[in-house]
């Protein structure tokens, strides 16, 4: 498996890292950087799946800390909070609003509990739980059974972003709603949610096909019956047929009236075939387009294949007004941040699709340069920085990102044959 001194160091420096980042209220997302000093609501969750695989009892119980931090600060609403500073007694929910994070919190709450087994935990955070999907069941503004998301609603919360029904948080309220059922039927709390039912309606919105009817999502899968239905204006619809080409090779980005955005969001594809949303022919085609795409060069992975500029903004993802305000670190220029810059923790979940897809000489080829990634440093080795350059390699953003160290410990697992499932 390629160099393995370095895969094991990589190893013990994310378990080393995921230990400094532990405070008394949970996981922060940089131990190094002020500004991520904090229980960040999807860094915390991700770290907690990472920390349940390393299976350490101070990991354990730093997982049970952040989950039940982002539980206490939950809205009167049940929306999970974007970030706690607990020393501070300071929340928010985000500057558009965040809806992503009450996704995460329900999906890692799943994987801590799976892992544990502790239920007073389960009994203790369940009605926040139901309390977040229920929020989450909210946000479906047009009755598609999809929720709708604010510009910069979710990790992609920059000076490039997206609205509307985004693929990623999508993505995420289906894997929220399966976990939801599995936890409360631990409880013997059946539930009404029909979380096979997101699935479908994913792969009817965002995976648009010539014979597919668009407006069978008002009423639901084909043998539901029930009520016909059908949308009063046709520039959707004609969207809809445009966007749906034969050699598709991804997941459309996101959805709004008369946009079917036509980018590959690297993550959210990802996330799609790991959650299993893609069927074996989907997730085939996802994983030979990223890899004919390159996205894991320089190293794995870019949040898009290429970069964004104002000349190819077609759907109008660059915001130039927020640009103007932005602070330089986290401005999205081409091939930096958001905008086709490498992502370490988008990385270990690459690792794991690859895996997952039975590609497993891959995975453990891609596993050896994310380790690459991780020890790169602009002060001093294994700074596990926040992105790297989509051009060039170069480390940028804070150091010491939890999420890196997350997903890396979760795609050395798969890679070296252990049960890692999401």
């Amino acid at each position: 498996m390629g160099d393995t001194r370095l895969i094991s160091q990589c190893y013990e420096k994310s378990v080393e890292l995921l230990k400094r980042a532990s405070t008394p209220y949970g996981f922060v997302a940089s131990a190094e950087f002020a500004h991520y000093h904090a229980i960040w609501g999807r860094d915390g969750c991700i770290a907690v799946l990472g920390a349940c695989a390393a299976g350490e009892p101070e990991l354990l119980e730093a997982s049970r800390r952040t989950l039940e931090t982002l539980a206490t600060h939950a809205s009167e609403h049940g929306q999970i909070p974007n970030t706690v500073w607990p020393e501070e007694d300071h929340w928010d929910w985000g500057e558009t609003g965040c809806t992503d994070v009450s996704c995460w919190f329900i999906i890692a709450l799943h994987h801590y509990v799976r892992v544990t087994r502790d239920k007073t935990t389960l009994q203790n955070l369940w009605p926040r739980a139901l309390a977040a999907f229920q929020w989450l069941q909210h946000q479906d503004a047009n009755g598609l059974g999809l929720i709708d998301s604010p510009e910069a609603g979710d990790w992609v919360d920059s000076t490039l972003n997206r609205s509307g029904k985004v693929l990623h948080v999508n993505v995420l309220y289906a894997a929220a709603a399966r976990a939801l059922a599995e936890l409360g039927s631990r409880l013997d709390q059946p539930l009404s949610t029909r979380p096979d039912d997101i699935p479908w309606r994913i792969n009817t919105l965002f995976w648009p096909e010539r014979e597919a009817d668009y407006a069978a999502l008002l009423r639901g899968p084909a043998q539901d019956g029930g009520r016909t239905g059908k949308f009063p204006h046709a520039a959707s619809l004609s969207a809809f047929q445009e966007a749906a080409r034969p050699d598709r090779g991804y997941y459309l980005s996101h959805v709004t009236f008369g946009q079917f955005a036509d980018v590959c969001d690297v993550l959210a594809n990802l996330l799609a075939v790991l959650f299993h949303i893609a069927d074996a022919q989907r997730a085939r085609r996802v994983l030979d387009y990223l890899a004919a795409a390159k996205v894991a060069e320089p190293y794995p992975a870019k949040a898009f294949p290429g970069p964004i500029t104002p000349e190819n903004d077609r759907w109008s993802m660059l915001k130039p007004e927020s640009l103007r305000h932005q602070a330089e670190q986290w401005k999205a220029l081409p091939y930096r941040y958001h905008n086709a810059g490498v992502w370490p923790f988008i990385g270990g979940f690459y690792v794991l699709a690859l895996h997952q897809a039975g590609r497993l000489q891959e995975a453990a080829r891609t596993l050896e340069t994310l380790a690459q990634a991780n020890a790169l440093g602009r002060e001093h080795p294994w700074e596990f920085r926040e992105w790297l350059a989509g051009d060039t390699g170069e480390p940028h953003g804070a150091a010491s990102q939890t999420w890196n160290a997350a997903t890396y410990i979760l795609a050395q697992h798969a890679v070296e044959g252990d049960a890692v499932q999401l």
